[in-house]
């Protein structure tokens, strides 16, 4: 017979920790508050990080790996030059979409004077910072010693020939063949029609930049009022002919700010309404064992939870993200089931026993469950804080403290009230008014014989339909149809995230307009060599050129004619009649004179400046050390498109003959698509192992183990499947979720087994009764409260919010499904066969008594009734045989 020493060592420690707080309730009641107030005081060292593009990008991902590469060779300086082509990141500004009203094509006369009011609305705005009137040229960001300027108002002149049919101009890009200069009409034009020589016949909508510089936070944070306060005045305006939609780069994190302020407040009316629901769950059939003020102090519980939670972090220095908005509704419907069970365990103790006694008996029975919950959350989401994305990280350490603190909490703060509710209830005071209150001696009898009408109601309705035999089978059957709809959803799973995610609805319609017409022709792809190679060699050029055709080749990437290579162009230079009297004197199949032409003559001309930007010379400017080539991509118009290109584009790179590095302005972001569900799956087997490991320590019985193993993975597969069926993606967002969920799916499974190995009774239907009787009612309110606290995000604009309450109702349904109709069903037909198989092998030699432990019961029916035994010798508890 097999001794669980872990569990019975735990279970005698609690069973004394109940007994002292039984004695001392008080001083448990307190310290937690004093705590709690204490370390509130770190929310007066609360730092704010609202930077999008570092949250969110994965810093593992090979695409931003190559950001850091590129940027360190190829830095964006807002404040010297900018070309939004060149751009290692999304320059800061704002951008305008405009689409006419009549929707016919915007080259027109009428079009542009709009536009121009626009442009002119933007250079004049002024806003006042430390006294000082600042406008545009204060802080737009510089391109040749001035504002950048929108290529599309070169069009302004000539659109009168253009209406005409006197004019023609080409698109994406369109390169002068005498002076080299090229126009990207890609940046401003979008949802572009062509004819069949590649002139523009029509244009849905036109994008304008206007770009600020960010080289330090004084500048930063005055150009980003300037952004704030002209995005009022713009979206205020109305036009004749056209409509505008207007985003600010600080869109993200005035939507992040804005999350947290609107639901903040909010908060505080969830609480009540799970508090609310907490008490009257809590009401009895008698009035003096009744505890509503204990349901509400579940919620109290929490959310002193919930304040040292954030007040630590911040003392530790640790930023805040909006996202962690979530927490306190996520650990308010999650974690106070803890507190269903203590007082479902209290509720089965004797009311004739002191208070101390009945503490060690509950704190004895449930503590144990408790504490494996409790340390597979918090270990799930220590397995989470090693995910590659900032957002992540932060948010699981955030709500790893917050089970550690939750539990903590639990087991001092609540256990103090219950203490306290049981002196209540020991001298007959009245639940809601702590008045005394007096009974017929009879009358207390009957109360104390009476049986809660809920807890009976799952085991003598829900617990008794489950023994029949037809009514398991059809549990089996719609387990089995749900998992099947869960793999399905699962294998067909989409990933990547939306931008449009973090935003409210109202706010996403210069999202909506950038794939509408600009997902087209959406940014520059360069190519980085980050070699010192000899460009004057004629192998070196060709092996260069052969790079860039294979890529060429890729149908993501746009026609030879849009390349721009400072290469291709150098030469043609080289080669040109006109340039010999540059030339003189030197020999172009010299690298030192290659190079010398190139850093002294060749950029110094006005057509190729631009070209500055794409070579690094050595110190002695004798070599060239790395170089940048720029191809226009095109048609990533969705998410799949743009997971699938980036995996294709970096096997092309990987394969070439010469060292490269790729990087565009997106690929960080869009990276995640392709990373996310294999960074999932890793970390929910790592997680699920680790916890199935704790409660196998716990409970030795493998096929228990087995049974909450199928449950959980049931659950997470079940709950990502009906996730994609709901239209939601597998990223970052739900990510955060599905880490919370791998332990979350095994608190209700947890419970229910074991109540069932606990279980007294012989027969496995009335283990099965047995157990819903003990938890099936903390099931129940844990379900209902976790679903309350996250019904709020229904009702947001913001498909983020959505999601999580998508996520956390579809887990809390599936994780209860499981633990209170599949979970019985399987433990009683488990245990029906084990027992058969234990009674014919025809054992007779047991006692009468020996030591309980969760695998005596497999033995129940193993026994020899007449013979006798000694109880002398039995640890407590002890089971009759």
């Amino acid at each position: 017979m097999k001794y669980n020493i872990v569990q019975r060592s735990l279970s005698a420690k609690f069973r004394k920790l109940g007994e002292i707080i039984g004695h001392y309730p008080y001083y448990f009641l307190t310290l937690p508050v004093l705590i709690s107030a204490i370390l509130s005081t770190g929310f007066l060292k609360i730092t704010f990080n609202r930077d999008f593009e570092h949250l969110f990008e994965t810093e593992t991902g090979r695409a931003s790996q190559n950001k850091r590469i590129v940027e360190s060779l190829f830095p964006t300086i807002t404040s010297k030059y900018i070309d939004i082509l060149r751009a290692t990141y999304t320059p800061p500004g704002i951008y305008i979409t405009a689409t006419a009203n009549d929707d016919k094509n915007m080259i027109r006369e009428i079009i542009f004077n709009d536009l121009k009011k626009i442009d002119e609305v933007v250079r004049n705005h002024r806003i006042t910072w430390n006294d000082e009137i600042i406008t545009y040229k204060n802080v737009c960001a510089i391109k040749e010693n001035v504002c950048y300027e929108n290529p599309v108002f070169n069009l302004n002149d000539k659109i009168r020939k253009y209406e005409e049919g006197k004019y023609r101009f080409r698109f994406p890009l369109e390169i002068d063949p005498f002076t080299l200069i090229f126009t990207a009409h890609a940046v401003n034009l979008g949802g572009v029609t062509r004819d069949k020589l590649g002139y523009v016949t029509d244009v849905k909508a036109i994008r304008l930049f206007y770009l600020i510089e960010n080289r330090n936070d004084t500048k930063r944070k005055m150009a980003s009022v300037w952004e704030l306060s002209l995005t009022d005045v713009l979206r205020g305006m109305k036009f004749k002919h056209i409509n505008i939609s207007v985003m600010p780069s600080s869109i993200f994190a005035s939507e992040m700010e804005h999350f947290s302020r609107s639901i903040l407040p909010l908060s505080a009316v969830v609480a009540l309404i799970v508090a609310i629901f907490s008490m009257i769950t809590s009401i009895s059939v008698t009035l003096v064992r009744s505890k509503p003020w204990l349901g509400a102090a579940g919620c109290v519980s929490a959310a002193l939870a919930i304040l040292a939670t954030f007040g630590s972090i911040f003392h530790c220095g640790l930023s805040y993200t909006d996202i962690h908005i979530v927490l306190p509704f996520l650990i308010l419907g999650t974690e106070i089931d803890d507190a269903y069970v203590l007082i479902a365990a209290w509720r089965r103790t004797n009311p004739k026993d002191d208070v101390p006694k009945r503490m060690a008996d509950s704190f004895s029975e449930a503590a144990v469950s408790i504490t494996i919950t409790s340390l597979t959350n918090f270990l799930s989401f220590c397995i989470g804080i090693t995910a590659p994305f900032p957002i992540v990280r932060l948010f699981c350490i955030y709500a790893a403290v917050a089970i550690f603190f939750t539990y903590i909490f639990q087991i001092t703060f609540f256990g103090g009230c219950m203490a306290i509710s049981g002196y209540r209830e020991k001298y007959l005071l009245h639940p809601l008014t702590l008045r005394s209150i007096t009974l017929p001696e009879t009358k207390e009898k009957e109360d104390e014989e009476k049986e809660e009408i809920l807890t009976t109601v799952f085991r003598d309705k829900v617990g008794k339909l489950l023994t029949y035999l037809p009514v398991k089978i059809a549990i089996l059957i719609i387990f089995c149809g749900n998992l099947g709809v869960g793999i399905y959803g699962f294998l067909n799973m989409k990933s990547g995230m939306e931008v449009t995610d973090v935003i409210r609805a109202e706010q996403a319609g210069f999202i909506n307009l950038y794939y509408r017409y600009f997902a087209q022709y959406p940014a520059m792809l360069q190519i980085v060599i980050n070699d010192t190679l000899h460009y004057s060699d004629p192998a070196v050029q060709q092996r260069i050129e052969d790079t860039l055709s294979r890529f060429e080749k890729h149908p993501n990437i746009a026609e030879t004619s849009s390349r721009l290579s400072w290469l291709k162009y150098y030469k043609n230079f080289t080669n040109k009649q006109v340039s010999s009297v540059f030339l003189r004197g030197f020999n172009m199949s010299s690298e030192d004179d290659f190079v010398y032409v190139m850093k002294n003559i060749y950029v110094k001309l006005y057509p190729a400046r631009q070209f500055k930007q794409d070579v690094i010379f050595n110190n002695d400017s004798t070599r060239i050390v790395a170089s940048r080539f720029l191809l226009l991509l095109k048609g990533l118009v969705d998410r799949e498109t743009e997971n699938k290109a980036i995996r294709e584009l970096q096997e092309i790179a990987d394969t070439s003959p010469i060292p490269i590095t790729i990087h565009s302005l997106f690929f960080p972001l869009m990276e995640h698509g392709n990373l996310i569900k294999g960074i999932v799956i890793k970390v929910a087997w790592l997680s699920a192992i680790l916890i199935i490991l704790i409660f196998f320590m716990f409970i030795p019985n493998l096929i228990c183990a087995i049974c909450i193993a199928v449950a959980v993975f049931s659950s997470l597969c079940e709950t990502i499947g009906y996730m994609v069926l709901w239209n939601v993606n597998l990223d970052m967002i739900s990510m955060i979720v599905l880490i919370m969920s791998v332990g979350f799916s095994i608190n209700y499974p947890t419970h229910i087994s074991f109540a069932f190995m606990m279980s007294k009774k012989d027969k496995p239907n009335d283990k099965l009764q047995d157990s819903l009787y003990d938890v099936g009612l903390p099931i129940f309110q844990g379900t209902t409260s976790t679903i309350l606290a996250v019904l709020l995000f229904a009702f947001e604009s913001t498909r983020m919010f959505i999601l999580f309450f998508k996520v956390m109702f579809l887990l809390s349904i599936q994780t209860a499904f499981h633990a209170m109709l599949v979970l019985p069903v399987v433990l009683s037909i488990v245990q029906s066969f084990r027992n058969k198989n234990v009674t014919n092998n025809k054992i007779t030699h047991l006692p009468k008594y020996v030591p309980y432990t969760y695998d005596d019961t497999l033995y129940l029916k193993l026994m020899d009734k007449n013979q006798s035994g000694h109880k002398v010798n039995c640890d407590s508890p002890c089971t009759q045989l």
